[in-house]
């Protein structure tokens, strides 16, 4: 149900390619930020993505642990 969703697919498939900001995913995407942020917090509560802290940028990617082998 997660990914049924269009959107969040497409962000998910970047992720799983290289380690991502916000900024970056909306130049990638044309998206305004606040919609990519939502659907980044439906990813991370779904446990399909992780994030790394660095000063104030937030880094995402897909968590290799939730990859089928």
């Amino acid at each position: 149900r997660t990914l049924s969703d269009e959107t969040r697919f497409r962000l998910l498939r970047l992720l799983s390619r290289h380690e991502l900001t916000v900024n970056e995913l909306a130049s990638i995407t044309q998206l305004a930020q606040p919609r990519i942020s939502n659907h980044l917090k439906i990813l991370r509560e779904e446990k399909l993505i992780v994030e790394r802290r660095a000063g104030s940028w937030r880094h995402y990617r897909v968590d290799p642990d939730q990859l089928p082998e």
